[in-house]
């Protein structure tokens, strides 16, 4: 049997965002969608949730330095146990990719 698009049950596209400027709306919108992408699924209400929650956790934080977007947050406990302070900090540079199901790419810096 053919299944047609209407009949998925795939999340539908991300919205695209403008990262050429700061803004609360698109700094609040990436912290959601890197949330889910780096704690957790969030495709549905109580994932995301569950993802902010993870994000609260780990100090999660969206900057905008140099006209591009950056997330940064600690790492988990048994993860950064095993680093010495200085590397206990992920940091990440966010592009958009509308091929990706949350509409961006994360690149170490």
């Amino acid at each position: 049997m053919h299944s047609c698009l209407q009949s998925s049950n795939a999340p539908p596209p991300a919205r695209p965002l403008d990262l050429s400027a700061y803004t609360e709306a698109t700094r609040d919108e990436l912290r959601a969608r890197v949330a889910g992408i780096v704690f957790g699924p969030a495709d549905t209400a109580g994932e995301a949730l569950a993802a902010a929650a993870a994000a609260d956790r780990a100090g999660l934080e969206i900057l905008y330095l140099f006209d591009r977007y950056f997330a940064a947050w600690t790492l988990a406990a048994r993860e950064a146990a095993k680093l010495p302070a200085g590397r206990r900090l992920a940091m990440v540079r966010i592009q958009l990719d509308p091929a990706a199901p949350a509409g961006l790419a994360l690149y170490d810096v």
